[in-house]
């Protein structure tokens, strides 16, 4: 990496946190410093005090925080005036080029699907919408509860079984594998350079854990393409094919490159689902000491509950745009090129839109929810991943009916946009 994208790159990271490294002159914002822990607590009063905040940084501008439900959708549902485009360093707004090639989507310097543009989002999508439509995602329940079998086989000879890592967060990366055709052998694998991908985010980013990424997203590139070639996926019948084949069709000279590449978006955005898993288990294994337990473990794995669920805590806790022109947002002045993070955890919260957000009410009517985005930037795995949580808490707890939080106190992620578990060890 050119020494001075990567230090543009750790400068971007590291500022991320300066809402709550650098704030001092507040109660409110002091809380920052013990954000993981507490963050619905810090999201409730700049709700309630400042929803659309502002954060100045030298050498680098102002970026927003938008913590309200109906600020958080207008800006998702405005693509044109807050694009995806330019949000992700270490490329300042405006450094990719538009026109054919963005609109093709092979840009090699945009990191992933979920920092395209519209154009290229919607090309890429049309792709994957054969990856994910109802004939194969209705094939695929049995494949994903024999994987959960097989990953509760696996989990019950641990001597400290761990609910995070053996079993939810190797449950998408075993699905997704299962579907583009990759070995068992290489879960493992998918899952951890996955993580080790995303750890770009964890507050306590330095240079070393930033080469760790680029290592890491590397490694799946590389590791994708070799899969590729050894697989022949253009005649190997498998659901990658359909992916390859759309490809083929617009850029027959780049098909390979440009599938490869849309994999690997695919797979370095699945940890999401991962943490969902977990979430749900661990707010029902929360919830086993109560009286109507039993009632309660049905209603969360219902589609209502499992939508509960992802609104009271939210796997993906934010997601960034770039102002494309001069906007106006909550009574706040946001100048074209700024930055606008979305709190999606927070607006999730939001009393105007929720009541009684801050319970876990598995019984509740749902109402719709911004967990998976919403607008152009739509999860398009949406459907996929709660058929996972769905599948994987209705095994585990059929497999394991004692199953229990375990003495050892779970791990929670230090960071600002997920939310989930390092560690979440169980008894059973």
């Amino acid at each position: 990496m050119d020494p001075v994208n990567f230090e543009h790159k750790l400068r971007f990271y590291r500022d991320q946190w300066r809402v709550y490294r650098d704030c001092n002159d507040t109660a409110m914002l002091r809380k920052w410093r013990k954000f993981s822990n507490e963050r619905y607590d810090v999201y409730r009063e700049f709700r309630e005090n400042d929803p659309v905040h502002c954060v100045e940084s030298p050498g680098v501008g102002r970026r927003w925080y938008v913590f309200r439900f109906a600020e958080a959708e207008a800006v998702l549902r405005d693509h044109d005036g807050f694009d995806r485009i330019g949000v992700m360093p270490p490329y300042p707004p405006g450094a990719f080029r538009r026109g054919e090639q963005a609109k093709r989507g092979h840009d090699k310097r945009r990191p992933t699907i979920r920092h395209d543009d519209h154009n290229a989002s919607k090309f890429k999508r049309s792709c994957f919408n054969r990856l994910f439509s109802n004939a194969i995602t209705s094939d695929f329940e049995a494949r994903i509860e024999n994987i959960c079998h097989a990953l509760i086989d696996d989990m019950v000879t641990h001597d400290d079984p761990d609910l995070a890592t053996q079993y939810a967060m190797t449950i998408p990366f075993a699905a997704i594998a299962e579907m583009v055709g990759f070995p068992r052998s290489d879960w493992g694998f998918l899952r951890d350079t996955t993580l080790a991908f995303s750890s770009r985010l964890d507050l306590d980013i330095t240079a070393e854990s930033l080469l760790k990424t680029r290592k890491a997203a590397d490694d799946m590139a590389a590791y994708v393409n070799t899969r590729i070639s050894e697989r022949r996926m253009r005649a190997d019948g498998s659901s990658s094919a359909l992916i390859w084949a759309t490809f083929n069709n617009e850029f027959p000279d780049q098909a390979d490159a440009m599938c490869a590449q849309a994999l690997s978006d695919l797979i370095l955005t699945n940890e999401f689902t991962g943490y969902a898993i977990a979430n749900t288990l661990f707010l029902l294994l929360t919830a086993a000491t109560t009286a109507d337990h039993p009632s309660v473990a049905e209603a969360a794995v219902s589609p209502a509950g499992i939508e509960e669920c992802l609104r009271f805590d939210s796997p993906s806790q934010a997601t960034p745009r770039c102002a494309t022109r001069n906007q106006v947002i909550g009574g706040r002045h946001i100048a074209a090129g700024e930055l606008v993070v979305v709190v999606l955890g927070s607006a999730n919260r939001d009393p105007h839109r929720f009541a009684k957000p801050d319970e876990w009410r598995p019984t509740a009517d749902p109402v719709r929810n911004l967990a998976f985005g919403f607008g152009q930037h739509f999860c398009l795995g949406a459907k996929h991943a709660r058929l996972q949580i769905q599948i994987a808490v209705k095994t585990i707890l059929k497999r394991l009916p004692n199953i229990r939080l375990a003495a050892t106190p779970p791990t929670k992620i230090q960071g600002l946009n997920r939310s989930g578990f390092h560690r979440l060890p169980i008894a059973f």
